[in-house]
């Protein structure tokens, strides 16, 4: 069975990536936490008008 390498100088262990990755996803994910959207009042017209677009071909005339 073969063994991994060990890490050569400088480079970083697998215990300090994992927390890099976390931190930078964190750090990532703020705007998104922290971000208020507005209401969306035209949901409704865009709904039926998607399903118009989608509908429309089909429909026999």
């Amino acid at each position: 069975m073969s063994r991994l390498p060990e890490p050569e100088d400088g480079a970083p262990k697998p215990g300090q990536l994992a927390i890099l990755i976390i931190v930078v996803s964190a750090i990532t994910a703020l705007p998104a936490a922290f971000t208020e959207f507005p209401p969306s009042v035209d949901y409704a017209n865009h709904l039926a008008r998607y399903h118009i677009a989608a509908e429309f071909d089909s429909v026999d005339a």
